[in-house]
């Protein structure tokens, strides 16, 4: 629902379990494509996910992202306000 250009500011990793990490992702938006949420450029957004640290069966996963990346993301809104989730699980964040 969420098809947007975003720039990471924060990042917050924490393990969850052997192979798990919980991500938090702080990130400005940067352009917007698509916006079910009528997210505007200049807004900031959080993202949440879980990446797995080892090769799974299935979808890829998603990678941890950095401060500084610029990326073009698919994101689906969560119950929570202004938090997102990922909409394609691997290729939620694609490199410019």
């Amino acid at each position: 629902k969420e098809f947007l250009h975003i720039e990471v500011t924060d990042v917050v990793t924490q393990d969850i379990g052997q192979d798990e990490t919980a991500v938090t992702v702080t990130a400005q938006v940067t352009g917007v494509k698509r916006s079910a949420s009528r997210l505007q450029p200049g807004a900031t957004i959080t993202v949440t996910y879980t990446s797995h640290n080892r090769a799974i069966i299935g979808p890829s996963p998603s990678p941890i992202l950095k401060r500084g990346d610029r990326l073009t993301a698919y994101l689906n809104p969560s119950n929570r306000r202004g938090v997102f989730v990922e909409a394609a699980l691997g290729r939620s964040f694609v490199t410019k």
